[in-house]
């Protein structure tokens, strides 16, 4: 499996471009909490519109790929990925931050998700032998899972010792009965 030169390039790409998606997970949800002073509701959205368009558009996602190239499908959300990781850092630094801005970049990283992770098993298949599958399956798996570790453990102690997002406006928290 690791004799595939383009196997070996794309477990390299994939450990740093997963850690850096829980990176930017961690750091949008952190940003989320930052800007709601707190508000847990804010989190639960922000996460959701992280997640879900992957949980209920992922098969359609999975029709999209199958009937386009993997590599240009590949190429172009991993593309949009870092873009959506670079804009609320240019929020952030203009002063610019607000949550309507966050709800549409997290919804966008849910939406590129759609086609990205279908996109990768497919890629995995195409890029070892048939022989190999399983074990380039199985090694992807333990990188997916490395990142899910180490990404929150390194966006932590940034996001923690960066500055305070200044308030674009106060929002009013849900009053319960």
């Amino acid at each position: 499996m690791l004799k595939s030169p383009d196997f070996r390039l794309f477990a390299l790409g994939q450990t740093f471009s997963n850690t850096g998606t829980w990176i930017q997970k961690v750091a949008q949800d952190w940003l989320a909490l930052e800007l709601s002073h707190g508000n847990g509701t804010v989190l639960g959205i922000t996460t959701a519109l992280q997640f879900l368009p992957l949980l209920l558009l992922g098969p359609y996602g999975g029709v999209l790929v199958d009937r386009h190239f993997t590599r240009r499908i590949l190429l172009a959300s991993q593309t949009v990925m870092a873009v959506l990781a670079l804009i609320p850092a240019l929020l952030v630094a203009t002063g610019t931050a607000r949550l309507d801005a966050l709800y549409v970049l997290a919804l966008a990283l849910g939406l590129t998700m759609v086609v990205e992770k279908p996109a990768l098993q497919a890629f995995i298949g195409e890029s070892v032998a048939p022989g190999e599958l399983v074990s380039a399956l199985a090694f992807n798996s333990a990188v997916l899972n490395l990142a899910r570790m180490v990404g929150p453990a390194l966006a932590g102690p940034s996001s923690s010792s960066s500055a305070r997002v200044p308030p674009s406006s106060p929002t009013p928290s849900p009053t319960w009965p």
